[in-house]
């Protein structure tokens, strides 16, 4: 590809100043005999100079891609474009992302590649460009310019040079902070210097200070709340969080009475982490918008806070599972029709006040492996004191990346022996309870209902007992004609039994099921000797 650079009159010594030619007079073309080399106008010194430095330090893409400018009888300038692409992909810290169909520009002074737009990618190619073309002599003469088409074609042309598959892979065991790289796979933290080749987007906002420490974070909001075996599994969740990815593929819900501590303490990690490296977790969007995924590119942590009791009821809660196990997805960029792939490797936090119901759709066993539990039951203090997340990051944030790091240390070595968290007996019992009240019809229904040839069961004795059932497991039962819609499709899939529309009580016909009783009837009272028989 070539672009071409015009002027109405191109003086003939610019040119012959530029590539050393003999040329004529471009306003006069007669049939003059061609000047000798005695009247060429000879290049000045500096420009001839600069001009071989350009071929010399760019002689290997010369000699691939051919001259930089080739000028034209019209009195015109063909500028290579391929050879400024080549040019400017060696130059520049700049990567093509195929998968993200995205620009991005390593900054040395931080260590980050941060995505480079379409108009600040255009500003970049033009200004290299022009660089050159003042070096080679013609920038200012010949009214130097690329057009919008032009820069462009020069874009296009760069994605080949810049391309960088899966760029941003997680790499486990390098955390990016302000002052360096932390590389933490010998199992102790090493600070290391900024590089591109690391590939990081994903800084937090913080220095590691190995001498930092943490007193308040610890003894006035996590030990006011939770046992040392759940500060240690949140300590390692955390940790997980700072280092990118999922590996083990968990979410966590963190749930307790409001004014308890958990929105004070999410809001610590999310300082932590920072805000450029979270998003907003709306499972209710997944599956109205095609564009909901697209907000999470470049993201590490999605967040739903304060959430309501039927957040995770909405027929799209399944996707969850994709965002956090691996699984290669599809998201749809605002504003465009582009459909870029997505890897689900998110950390994923839910705080609420009460344990939400999860929607199941007959995968209980698929969420147990993807939960962790944490309930925060901290006492709401006597006098609040104002923005204390900001206050503990203030006066301790190195100290409370500290114990994320460590926590981060601990959980590789979690996932090097075992491939998952380690979790005690009470905390695997939080997860199995859960999805129990999630699943709360169909477990009333194993643990109260039998098969039983000569008895029936309505449908209204039914919700009273699982009502009962529910307040001796202290849950919340489901609405009523939420029971009634899945107790049909239960006592079907589990007992083999259809609804009927007439089961007689008192004469009146009503909805209920044959061949089943409750598996616990209420006894008669036993009569005293002294009571009458009553016939």
């Amino acid at each position: 590809m070539s672009t071409m650079l015009t002027k109405n009159t191109i003086p003939a010594e610019v040119n012959a100043a530029i590539v050393g030619l003999t040329v004529t007079d471009t306003t006069q073309i007669t049939a003059t005999p061609v000047p000798t080399p005695s009247d060429t106008p000879k290049a000045a010194p500096d420009t001839k100079a600069k001009r071989d430095d350009f071929c010399t330090r760019y002689a290997h893409l010369i000699a691939e891609y051919g001259e930089p400018v080739a000028f034209n009888d019209g009195g015109s300038i063909t500028l290579n474009e391929m050879l400024f692409a080549a040019k400017f992909a060696e130059d520049q810290d700049v990567l093509f992302s195929p998968e993200e169909n995205r620009f991005y520009a390593y900054d040395a002074t931080t260590g980050r590649w941060s995505r480079l737009t379409e108009g600040a990618l255009s500003l970049k190619l033009h200004r290299d460009a022009f660089a050159a073309a003042k070096g080679e002599g013609f920038a200012s003469e010949m009214g130097f310019r690329l057009t919008c088409r032009q820069l462009t074609a020069l874009s296009n042309l760069l994605k080949g040079q810049c391309e960088r598959q899966n760029a941003f892979a997680t790499s486990h065991g390098l955390i990016h902070v302000q002052n360096g790289m932390l590389d933490l796979s010998t199992g102790v933290a090493v600070l290391k210097p900024f590089a591109p080749d690391h590939y990081s987007r994903n800084q937090v906002p913080l220095s590691y200070n190995p001498k930092a420490t943490c007193p308040r974070f610890i003894n006035e909001l996590l030990k006011l709340a939770l046992p040392d075996e759940d500060i240690d599994l949140l300590q390692r969740w955390a940790g997980s969080v700072l280092l990118g990815g999922n590996q083990a593929q968990r979410l966590i819900i963190i749930t307790g009475l409001a004014g308890g501590g958990k929105s004070t303490l999410i809001s610590i990690i999310e300082v932590i982490i920072g805000d450029h490296n979270i998003a907003e977790l709306r499972p209710e969007q997944l599956g109205e918008s095609r564009f909901e995924k697209s907000r999470f590119i470049g993201k590490t942590l999605l967040v739903g806070k304060d959430v309501r009791s039927d957040y995770l009821a909405d027929a799209a809660v399944s996707q969850l599972k994709s965002l956090t196990g691996g699984d290669r997805m599809t998201a749809e960029l605002k504003g465009s029709n582009e459909v870029v792939p997505l890897r689900g490797n998110f950390a994923l936090a839910i705080t609420a006040n009460a344990i939400p119901k999860l929607r199941l759709d007959g995968d209980a066993d698929a969420w147990r492996r993807r939960l962790l539990m944490i309930p925060f039951n901290g006492k709401k203090p006597a006098k609040p004191i104002p923005d204390f997340a900001g206050l503990l990051v203030r006066e301790e944030g190195e100290g409370i990346l500290n114990w994320m790091v460590e926590g981060a240390i601990k959980h590789l070595a979690e996932l090097k022996t075992t491939g998952n968290y380690v979790l005690t007996d009470a905390q695997q019992e939080r997860i199995r309870a859960m999805l129990a009240e999630s699943n709360s019809v169909e477990e009333y229904i194993s643990a109260s209902v039998v098969l039983d040839p000569i008895r029936d069961v309505t449908s209204d004795e039914l919700r009273s007992d699982y009502e009962l059932y529910c307040s001796r497991q202290d849950w919340t039962p489901v609405s009523t004609q939420a029971f009634r819609t899945k107790v049909k499709q239960v006592m079907l899939e589990k007992l083999g039994i259809s609804q009927s529309h007439d089961i007689l009580r008192y004469e009146v016909p009503v909805r209920g099921y044959r061949k089943v009783s409750l598996k616990y009837q209420p006894k008669p009272p036993v009569p005293r000797d002294d009571e009458p028989l009553g016939f």
